[in-house]
């Protein structure tokens, strides 16, 4: 006699199956790469002024952000490029290429952030068409 297998029987997971999901196998492990993108900046852009925007909760933010492990926070509120880390995790910001809001001696630009294995480089493309990597202190 043919046993009928519905389709709720085929979705469910045994404990066992469960465990073994929770605990992936050596060679099983998938490195993530977390990325986390936000308007506002979370740490103050040097060369910017001074800080009228702060979010109230910053403070928070970056201590979740280190804690979890982000490896790149992306953010251009202030349309200034810069990059720091702190801890493992690498801060961004980029300039504008749509607006003339722009502050101090900075000019239209974007950044091309590439990622190869564990390494972050990012570039600095300005609206001349000359280009500088931000290098990480």
């Amino acid at each position: 006699m043919r046993k009928v297998v519905s389709k709720l029987d085929e979705m469910l997971i045994g404990m066992k199956v469960r465990l073994a999901q929770k605990k992936p196998a050596v060679d099983q492990i998938i490195i993530m790469f977390i990325i986390i993108a936000v308007h506002h900046h979370i740490i103050s852009i040097p060369k910017t002024g001074r800080e009228r925007n702060v979010l109230s909760d910053a403070g928070d933010i970056l201590l979740l952000l280190l804690e979890n492990k982000v490896n790149l926070v992306l953010s251009g509120h202030k349309h200034v490029p810069h990059v720091w880390k702190m801890n493992n995790t690498i801060f961004s910001t980029a300039g504008t290429v749509s607006s003339m809001k722009l502050r101090g001696n900075t000019h239209p630009s974007y950044n091309i952030v590439e990622i190869n294995n564990e390494e972050i480089e990012i570039t600095l493309c300005n609206y001349d068409g000359t280009t500088k990597k931000l290098s990480l202190p």
